[in-house]
């Protein structure tokens, strides 16, 4: 009987062991929401170009960071998806610089790290719509306050775009890393297609391709998402991403076709696609869907945690 007592102790001190290791992070995340203060708390930021280190509040590196994703105005509800989002990602990348870039400060401005674009910087762009955004923006983020998205007890890197055609891009085919939560999902915005028309002489020429080799033909292989991988003209193969810089495309979904004289070179879409479409977002929000809903219908699996998640 003793022993059978103390095996029953010992099981129900392993399933409040498994219960508290369980919950742990979960309270963690809830307690952050509940005393941390973005709008006072300070963070650092290394600028590669000029060497500096520049301190300012989470809250403005949030703002800094969303308002690189914008150029107008969007819905409310759009808005606050990309405070949260935003909010995430940059709970996610803090200080992961240090040990790449051999830097103390929390985040740099290094392709490793978000965009970043200060208030002044974006008002002197836009001008008096820019102020608008800008106040928008803000309004979004105060009401969001300490809201963000956690995948499985980890914060998410909540990635967002301007605008997907069909569906949005996978995290491993885009940056070869996978995420669960950032794998392909319809999305519901119009259409995007920009046009450009290339002159065959001017086409060759910026893919350094000589007379010789002008006979041949581009032919694209796409990745399983439907995206261009790269694009090959015997015998050059070209990776994606400098066909695109080459020719200023707005994103990897791409087509090329042959007319008299040139190419026309047909995108859909703009940005990396990985995420939540800035342009879905805004559909979903003119159709009635809330901040929360737009979120976790793009971040499949994660969790809206913070003070105001029962909104």
């Amino acid at each position: 009987m003793i022993i059978l007592k103390n095996i029953r102790i010992g099981i129900l001190f392993l399933l409040l062991f498994i219960l508290l290791a369980t919950a742990f992070p979960i309270i963690g995340a809830k307690l952050y929401a509940s005393f941390y203060n973005e709008a006072s708390d300070n963070i650092s930021m290394y600028l590669h170009s000029s060497g500096e280190t520049v301190t300012m509040t989470q809250n403005e590196y949030i703002i800094g960071i969303s308002l690189a994703q914008i150029d107008k105005i969007y819905p409310e509800e759009a808005l606050k998806a990309l405070a949260v989002a935003m909010r995430s990602v940059s709970l996610y990348l803090k200080g992961c610089c240090r040990e790449l870039c051999y830097t103390d400060a929390d985040y740099c401005d290094c392709e490793n790290n978000m965009p970043f674009v200060s208030q002044e910087e974006f008002t002197k762009k836009f001008g008096a719509e820019g102020n608008e955004i800008v106040s928008s923006l803000v309004s979004a983020i105060q009401t969001t306050s300490n809201e963000f998205l956690q995948y499985k007890n980890s914060y998410a890197l909540a990635l967002v775009h301007k605008s997907s055609y069909i569906t949005t891009e996978s995290s491993f085919e885009a940056f070869g890393r996978e995420y669960p939560y950032l794998e392909p999902v319809i999305t519901p915005e119009k259409n995007e297609i920009n046009e450009i028309l290339v002159i065959e002489s001017e086409f060759m020429r910026k893919l350094n391709i000589s007379a010789f080799e002008q006979n041949a033909s581009p032919t694209i292989k796409l990745n399983r998402t439907g995206r261009v991988e790269s694009v090959n003209i015997f015998p050059k193969n070209i990776p994606v991403s400098e066909f695109v810089e080459i020719f200023e495309l707005r994103s990897t979904n791409f087509e090329i076709e042959k007319v008299l004289g040139g190419y026309i070179i047909r995108s859909y879409g703009s940005g990396h696609g990985v995420g939540m479409s800035l342009a879905g977002a805004e559909k979903m929000s003119e159709d009635g869907l809330s901040y929360k809903e737009i979120l976790l219908y793009y971040f499949r699996g994660c969790k809206l945690i913070g003070q105001n998640e029962t909104n």
